[in-house]
């Protein structure tokens, strides 16, 4: 009887090594499991410029407009907005979204910390204004969520997404300016967004030079194995033409004709010389790139 369990027990223990069970494996708890299942993060998207887009929904006057305001605004007092409108956040709640974009683009100056983040998701109706350390005295959590629900929230509803951001803009501005920060260096050309956009613009060219290297060099390519066959094929058909010279050759002298095959060697030859004239042009530059090289 004990040998009996023994050896069902040792059955069972096999069977879960077999089958990849663990305890680790299992979750029992709800919050836990939604973190383990959540796949799908949104994406940061690369800070260019001062207004980000994804959707498509501002045109291009009214993110022009925008920009404008708010160069403005760093050149005068040193603080940096940025504004990013997505779609969607994903998984991720837009508070979430929000401290990521935040950090990952590092708005505000170093030591002061006076970034302010706006983001908008269109397709999950949500908004946050994300503050740095060094403007919560001046736009704490309660005036961030007083700009959205009294400026945006409004608009949005209405479909005017322009008109909301650039009034929670305004807002966001008319606090900062009563308050005292260090003083701006008025170079707002030496700023991220700027640095950003010039070195995007950098790749951008070097990328292009360097397509453009690589389809050169598939062409150059190309066009030696193109020339290698050809001059094969004239080869061999240079070849074939001396052949039938001699041929005719010997077919006149069979004949009787002599002056008829004379003058069908003549012709063979100058056409076998002619077409042997690319094979030459190769081994004459096959040579002549050898000796360069050694020089």
């Amino acid at each position: 009887m004990i040998r009996y369990e023994f050896s069902i027990l040792r059955f069972f223990c096999l069977f879960l090594i077999v089958s990849g069970w663990s305890l680790k494996t299992v979750n029992f708890s709800p919050i836990l499991f939604r973190e383990e299942w959540r796949s799908e993060e949104p994406t940061i998207p690369p800070l260019r410029t001062q207004i980000t887009d994804t959707t498509s929904t501002l045109t291009d006057l009214q993110k022009s407009r925008l920009t404008s305001t708010l160069v403005a605004f760093e050149k005068r007092k040193g603080s940096q907005i940025a504004v990013l409108v997505v779609g969607s956040t994903l998984d991720w709640s837009v508070e979430e979204y929000a401290v990521k974009v935040f950090e990952s683009w590092k708005l505000g100056r170093q030591g002061v910390d006076d970034g302010i983040l706006i983001v908008v998701a269109i397709g999950d109706h949500k908004t946050k204004i994300e503050v740095g350390y060094g403007l919560e005295g001046v736009v704490p959590d309660v005036i961030a969520k007083r700009i959205i629900e009294d400026y945006m929230i409004p608009q949005f509803r209405e479909g005017n997404y322009y008109k909301g951001i650039s009034d929670a803009v305004d807002a966001l501005i008319a606090k900062i300016d009563g308050e005292e920060l260090p003083a701006a260096s008025g170079k707002v050309a030496d700023s991220l967004f700027e640095n950003s956009e010039l070195i995007e613009r950098i790749s951008e060219l070097v990328r292009t030079a360097i397509m453009t290297v690589v389809a050169l060099v598939f062409l150059f390519v190309a066009l030696v194995f193109l020339f290698v066959a050809l001059a094969i094929l004239f080869f061999v058909l240079a070849i074939l033409f001396f052949v039938l010279g001699l041929f005719g050759k010997l077919l006149g002298l069979l004949i009787g004709n002599r002056i008829s095959s004379v003058f069908s060697v003549i012709i063979f030859v100058i056409l076998g010389l002619f077409w042997s004239i690319p094979l030459w042009l190769l081994t004459t530059g096959s040579d002549f790139t050898v000796v360069s090289r050694s020089h």
